[in-house]
């Protein structure tokens, strides 16, 4: 029998079977910490004769999975960006780790190099996980590609109180009428939402402009707390915030805008009853005939209405006129809701009355009564109009002269603020007139520059041309004269200059015939409704028929039109035959070429564009 042993410092790790040297291990080797061991094997017989041998053991690698560092449970604010938690794994062969995430709300996580974070910013109030409870379940897995190693994790999210939030459709713009009362409520409440259940919202006033208002605390209802005047301040500034139970606010600016009401004057006291006039016992009823509303002119923040005397007054006196107004958005108003003014007319003027404290580009519907002894007449059939803002009124280009009589002069200066209508390029002003019957006027328009003037129909800039003149004496170049007889109805001058783009100061002078003023009535048939059309079987425009006469038959000959900026320059040459008369002037009218079904009142006249010398051209 032989006997075996094992020596050496590493023998402490090995053993052997003494019958047959076999070597055994007894500890699981681990090659990364050390990778070969060395004994000595010795064999000793009965009688004592041994031998040895060295035996070098080499410990082969195997592939082993990652060590993950784990963190199982970790509570999370809601809201928040951060990283959930960082993990860090090692391999023992120093491959690369590959993180993943799996399990039941992996869905929700994204893993970088070990940091999980949230895809979404979690919300304690409404939350994503799987069963709702805002507790989110995820495994983390880090893996060399062949073998892995995973962790649970339990992600609790926590409430976080928050601050009130007001909704997207809060536009901070509140109006009030200047005549609302202490204590009426503005607009709607400026109401915030807080998302932490069971928060209350209290509201509190700041601002420039707090000490004008209330606001109710525990609904942000703003309020008056005294009567507001449109002409005082139109417009107030405040800050509304809103404070949750925990301290957490939000706070936005509101304007308030207050909107002008038209104000109607008192009436004038009465006179005491022994200064009272003694009026006979009605014996007539009311007159049940209507004035007629022939024209609404409109003015910067304006409408001037003239009208007609009821046709048939059952032999009464009319003593006054009442005229009333409401805004036309107003559906299916009551009597009560409708403006009137009072005794706008009693007895002598024109009938014609300027209301004014109206909104720009706001139609109105206006009515008039007349008024008798025995009481007030019908209503009159609604007539509209919209005062007119910008380059028609408050701009300065326009000015609304009312209905003249007498000799009514208008200074004014030519500059690049306001564009003539009819001479490209010129600088104009516009002044608005209303005849309330057939008036024979003459319109002077004279300054040191070279003048022109037009006579437009109707209330605006954009009125066909009725008349027009370059100068009075025919190539003085001063100066500019319209003498005419005129229709009812409103009318524009147009002081405008000859030359393009001349600055400069002129005078507009109206002179009616026998020094003005109408009657106040007019007879219908003689009405030229708004718009200056002339109704079938009036008076042509200009006063008299002019006597028929036959011109040469033979027309001129345009012979170029060369284009320029904003521009065009037209050259003609004269008619071969005019029948052996002289020709004292050349007129032109011009119209868009996309205009298809044209009538001669379409086109836009230029008269007297050559009046006796100089090349037969027109810029």
């Amino acid at each position: 029998m032989v006997d075996t042993d094992v020596a050496t410092s590493d023998a402490a790790s090995f053993k052997i079977n003494q019958s047959s040297g076999q070597l055994r291990s007894k500890e699981v080797f681990d090659k990364e910490a050390k990778n070969s061991y060395t004994v000595t094997v010795k064999a000793t017989d009965p009688s004592g004769l041994n031998d040895t041998i060295a035996v070098t053991i080499t410990i082969n690698d195997q592939n082993e999975a990652p060590t993950v560092v784990r963190t199982d449970r970790i509570s999370y604010a809601e809201n928040s960006t951060v990283d959930v938690v960082e993990y860090t794994a090692t391999d023992p062969e120093g491959g690369t780790i590959i993180w993943s995430v799996t399990g039941t709300d992996s869905a929700r996580f994204s893993v970088n190099g070990g940091v999980v974070t949230f895809k979404t910013a979690p919300n304690f109030e409404s939350p994503t996980d799987s069963d709702g409870n805002t507790v989110y379940l995820v495994t983390v897995v880090a893996s060399d590609g062949t073998n892995s190693d995973a962790t649970d994790v339990i992600v609790t999210v926590t409430d976080v109180n928050e601050q009130p939030a007001l909704p997207r459709t809060e536009t901070g713009q509140r109006t009030v009428r200047e005549d609302t009362g202490t204590g009426q409520n503005i607009g709607s409440p400026v109401a915030a939402s807080d998302l932490d259940a069971g928060d209350s919202l209290t509201y509190t006033l700041g601002g420039a402009d707090a000490a004008s208002f209330d606001i109710v605390g525990a609904t942000g209802q703003l309020q008056t707390r005294s009567a507001l005047e449109y002409d005082t301040q139109s417009r107030y500034t405040v800050s509304v915030t809103a404070t949750d139970t925990d301290g957490e606010s939000a706070t936005i600016a509101v304007a308030i805008s207050v909107t002008e009401v038209a104000e109607v004057p008192a009436p004038p006291p009465s006179p005491p009853p022994s200064q009272r006039p003694v009026q006979p016992p009605p014996v007539q009823q009311t007159p049940t005939t209507k004035p007629t509303i022939y024209s609404v002119t409109p003015g910067n923040r304006s409408l001037t209405a003239a009208w007609n005397a009821p046709g048939d007054t059952n032999g009464q006196t009319i003593t006054a006129y009442d005229l009333r107004h409401i805004k036309s958005s107003v559906a299916n108003p009551a009597d009560s809701d409708w403006i009137v003014s009072e005794d706008i007319w009693t007895g002598s003027g024109d009938l014609a009355y300027d209301l004014s404290r109206l909104d720009n580009d706001a139609e109105y519907n206006l009515q008039v009564r007349a008024g008798y002894v025995v009481g007030s007449g019908p209503w009159s059939d609604i007539e509209s109009g919209t005062p007119t803002a910008g380059t028609e009124s408050d701009d300065g280009c326009r000015l609304t002269l009312g209905s003249p009589s007498g000799t009514v002069t208008q200074t004014g200066t030519w500059t690049s603020d306001c564009d003539s209508v009819n001479r490209t390029g010129s600088y104009a002003l516009f002044y608005t007139f209303t005849l309330n019957q057939e008036t024979e006027l003459q319109i002077d328009l004279t300054s040191t520059q070279d003048t022109y003037l037009f006579l437009l129909n109707g209330a605006g800039t954009d009125g066909t041309v009725q008349e027009s003149n370059d100068d009075v004496v025919v190539n003085q170049n001063v100066n500019s004269r319209i003498s005419s007889t005129l229709a009812a109805g409103a009318y524009t001058i147009e002081a405008t200059t000859y030359t393009p783009r001349i600055t400069g100061d002129f005078t507009v002078t109206i002179t009616v015939a026998g020094g003005g003023g109408s009657t106040g009535t007019q007879p219908p048939s003689q009405v030229t409704p708004p718009g200056g059309t002339q109704p079938s079987g009036g008076t042509p425009p200009g006063g008299q028929q002019p006597p028929a006469q036959t011109g040469p038959a033979d027309a001129p000959t345009i012979t170029g039109v060369t284009p320029g900026t904003e521009t065009l320059t037209v050259t003609w040459t004269a008619p071969t035959d005019t029948g052996g008369s002289e020709i004292t002037a050349y007129d032109l009218r011009h119209i868009r070429s996309s205009v298809t079904e044209r009538s001669d009142s379409d086109w836009i006249a230029l008269e007297h564009v050559w009046t006796g010398t100089g090349v037969l051209e027109y810029q």
